[in-house]
């Protein structure tokens, strides 16, 4: 095996903590903080109701068209 064999599959950009631990400089001080952080949580948005269509009954319309608000569809 050559010294700078990679695994298949891993990118050498990877980051990899067991390859390089972190050390006390600022820089990985700063990764830990925000790592350890919990990820802010995220509510559902609303989203505007859609109108729903049904296919024209109608004998030779066969198109789409909005569906009226009291079919139990």
């Amino acid at each position: 095996m050559s010294a700078g064999y990679e695994p298949p599959g891993k990118a050498y950009r990877e980051f990899d903590p067991l390859r390089f631990p972190p050390c006390a400089c600022e820089g990985c001080r700063r990764r830990a903080a925000l790592e350890s952080q919990a990820p802010p949580p995220t509510e559902p948005v609303p989203v505007p109701e859609q109108p729903r269509y049904v296919r024209c009954p109608m004998l030779g319309c066969g198109r789409l068209h909005p569906a009226l608000p009291d079919d139990p569809g």
